[in-house]
């Protein structure tokens, strides 16, 4: 994980990314959402406040398709934590 200013940076230039928000019900959980989505090397997150994430896959995805990455992604982690809500806004 880059640290808060290389990531604002980073989404900054980014540009044409599709930014999508995700919002989680447990704040005490935000931390490790955003260690399991900055993990992967196809993600860019950042944290916005203790309930939301602004995250954007790198590629070229179609907005349907980039939408649908992401909650699967995000019902990966979910199923690890089944009591927290975690959805895309």
């Amino acid at each position: 994980m880059l640290g808060k200013d290389q990531d604002a940076q980073l989404l900054a230039g980014l540009g044409s990314m599709r930014l999508m928000k995700i919002w989680i019900s447990d704040p005490r959980l935000l931390p490790k959402l955003l260690n399991f989505l900055s993990a992967r090397s196809d993600l860019v997150v950042e944290r916005l406040n203790d309930h939301e994430i602004e995250a954007s896959l790198v590629g070229s995805f179609g907005e349907k398709a980039h939408r649908r990455q992401l909650e699967l992604v995000l019902s990966a982690w979910q199923a690890a934590y089944p009591h927290t809500q975690a959805k895309l806004e």
